[in-house]
């Protein structure tokens, strides 16, 4: 029973710990965060916000006093371009043992022009120096918009303090994914999903993901043969219009400033015939017009459609490596010559 027990208990100390371990990061400080340029400015306090908040949901980890941070803050501020502590000045480093600070943040960011938002922090110890973890993401546009922000912040946080653990993830949130009303929208709740490194649903998400990208990818391709051909089809239809139109108006000026019906500008055609060509052309024309502008905004339509896809697309790829467009046979759109205007149309 003894050697039993003796196996039964190495056995158990053998089982790899699915546990998190304890995060070092007590008595933190964060230093004032730099921004590297100048769109990302409007963002600083959000982000100094978020990870404050971010380290008060983890487990473990403590921030600095209040009552302690006073001159700290102080000296901070006169010195907010500082990024290591190895290269802080002795006043630096006994402001913060005077505070009793165990751990720094040091934080900076960088915004796109697209809103995207590219987060560096270090977490460093201030008795030794010694930088704990460091790292740098690219939040993506969805991450970086101000909804999102704060969740954003503490899965990096979390991340940073564990030294590269990701955050375990959260019940349900693939059930976001699965809600979406849309493709276009589920496609970004995919990829940030993936990106995030999230184990669970991963092999699905990515097949869901392969599954809805490679049909888009085909409609999109067959989309934009659409919107050209609606553009260009559209925009020769009216102009031909336009032509009957001007041939119309020069026929019907011609009958109107000849009401003799015997003049020799009659003589290969009759009057009443002159103006029965006249209303033909202005018929045809007409319908020219409508048809093509009915094809022109077809056209737009599909233009605005791809688009507005853009975007989204190109995120799918990114996160799936996708360095082509699936190959997919493309009908072409047919257009049936106008109708010869069997109406009269009265000037």
């Amino acid at each position: 029973m003894l050697i039993l027990a003796m196996l039964l208990h190495t056995a158990a100390s053998a089982q790899p710990s699915t546990l998190t371990p304890t995060p070092d990061c007590q008595k933190v400080f964060i230093w004032p965060v730099k921004v590297e340029n100048a769109r990302a400015e409007g963002a600083k306090g959000d982000v100094k916000r978020f990870v404050e908040a971010a380290l008060k949901r983890i487990n473990g980890c403590t921030l600095l006093d209040r009552d302690r941070i006073g001159t700290l803050d102080e000296i901070a501020r006169t010195e907010q371009d500082l990024q290591h502590l190895n290269n802080a000045s002795k006043k630096v480093k006994t402001a913060l043992k005077t505070a009793k600070a165990e751990q720094v943040i040091f934080v900076s960011i960088e915004k796109a022009a697209d809103g995207r938002l590219t987060l560096n922090m270090s977490l460093e110890a201030i008795e030794t120096t010694e930088m704990l973890h460091t790292d740098t993401w690219n939040l993506t546009a969805e991450e970086s918009q101000e909804s999102n922000l704060k969740e954003s912040i503490y899965s990096k946080v979390f991340e940073l303090v564990h030294r590269g653990i990701k955050p375990p993830e959260a019940p349900g949130l693939f059930d976001k994914i699965q809600n979406a009303k849309n493709d276009k929208k589920r496609i970004p709740h995919l990829c940030n999903y993936l990106n995030a490194g999230y184990k669970a649903q991963a092999p699905r998400a990515e097949k869901w993901l392969d599954n809805i990208m490679y049909e888009e990818l085909k409609k999109s391709k067959r989309e934009w043969w659409f919107a050209a051909g609606g553009l260009l089809v559209g925009s020769g239809l009216f102009v031909w219009g336009q032509d009957f139109d001007t041939r119309s108006q020069a026929l019907y000026d011609t009958y109107k400033s000849n009401t003799d019906q015997f003049d020799e500008i009659y003589a290969e055609t009759s009057r009443d015939d002159l103006f029965d060509q006249a209303n033909t052309k202005r018929g045809t024309a007409i319908g020219m017009k409508i048809g093509g502008t009915a094809v022109f905004l077809a056209g737009a339509f599909f233009l605005g459609k791809r688009l507005s896809w853009q975007k989204t697309l190109k995120q799918g790829k990114k996160t799936l490596g996708l360095s082509f467009v699936p190959s997919a046979s493309v009908q072409g759109m047919a257009f049936a010559p106008p109708m010869k205007a069997s109406f009269r149309i009265q000037f």
